[in-house]
């Protein structure tokens, strides 16, 4: 039976990461699918996850008629999984928005679709502007407040100090 999977969510939710992990699973019991990604960080027909993860993908273009890889299968009645992957807001609540931010500030006017515009060496040199992205859950997206502006700290990576 066949079965579309459709990862959604904000930036840096792990959509790509569940996908891989997905992908593994399945290809691991000898059943193989079609991996699709647009737009992604590490360039044409590939998905790659921030963990270093990657694979082979059908980059999804303008021209590209998804409906001839999806709809035959998909009419036969086979499944259709829509999965709405979760991050979360500086404030502990669901994040559904990406904000992007210029030296700090939250940007709201211009380009809808940015790749690539958050870089090394970005920022070094002061007439360079920071510019990076976090997820907000609605009330901080519309009041523009990221964790920055709050005066919140992230948490630490590092695992909490168990005692044996």
């Amino acid at each position: 039976m066949a079965e579309l999977i459709f990862f959604a969510g904000t930036m840096d939710c792990g959509k790509s990461t569940l996908a891989l992990q997905t992908d593994h699973n399945h290809s691991s019991r000898g059943r193989f699918g079609l991996v699709f990604t647009r737009l992604d960080r590490a360039g044409e027909s590939v998905l790659s996850s921030r963990l270093g993860l990657s694979v082979t993908a059908i980059e999804v273009t303008e021209s590209l008629d998804i409906r001839a890889h999806l709809v035959d299968a998909l009419s036969r009645g086979d499944r259709v999984q829509v999965l709405q992957v979760e991050a979360l807001c500086w404030c502990g609540m669901r994040a559904i928005h990406n904000a992007r931010t210029v030296d700090g500030v939250v940007v709201v006017e211009g380009s809808q679709v940015m790749v690539g515009d958050v870089g090394e060496g970005v920022g070094a040199r002061i007439d360079i502007p920071v510019v990076s992205y976090e997820v907000l859950c609605r009330r901080h997206y519309r009041a523009r407040k990221t964790a920055l502006s709050a005066g919140v700290e992230h948490m630490s990576r590092e695992p909490l100090p168990f005692e044996a």
